[in-house]
C-alpha cells in the first residue's frame, strides 16, 4: 500500500522550497508546511469500505509574488494523484510579512480485499 504521508513530502520537495511537517522555523521568502494526514473510510458496499481517502493541508508562505509557485505546486501535486485541491483566501500576516496561501487536498486509495 502506498504511504501517502511520503508520496506528499516528495511531491512538495519537488518545489525546491523548504517543506515542513506543521512547524517551519526558517525566514526564508517562500517555504511550504504541511500537516494532516487524517484517513477516513468511504464509499461502502456490502458493509465494507470500498476507498480510504486521506486529507491534508499544504501552506504556501511568501513575501512575494507566489502565484507562478502556486501554479506549479497545484500542477505537482495532480500529477501525484491529488484530488480535490482547494486553494484558500490569501491571508497576509502583518507580523512576518508572509502571504499565507492555505491548500487543503486529497488522495484516494481504492482498498483491495
Amino acid at each position: 500500500m502506498i504511504n501517502v504521508d511520503a508520496l506528499l513530502n516528495a511531491t512538495l520537495a519537488k518545489m525546491k522550497l523548504p517543506v515542513s511537517r506543521s512547524l517551519h522555523t526558517g525566514n526564508e521568502d517562500q517555504f511550504l508546511v504541511f500537516n494532516g494526514g487524517m484517513q477516513q473510510e468511504i464509499d461502502f458496499a456490502d458493509d465494507d469500505a470500498e476507498t480510504e481517502e486521506y486529507h491534508y493541508a499544504v501552506n504556501l508562505y511568501s513575501r512575494k509574488d507566489y502565484i507562478t509557485q502556486l501554479q506549479k505546486l497545484k500542477k505537482l501535486l495532480k500529477q501525484a494523484g491529488f484530488v480535490g485541491i482547494t486553494v484558500q483566501p490569501d491571508l497576509y500576516e502583518e507580523d512576518t510579512g508572509y502571504h499565507h496561501i492555505p491548500i487543503d487536498l486529497h488522495y484516494k486509495i481504492i482498498m483491495e480485499d
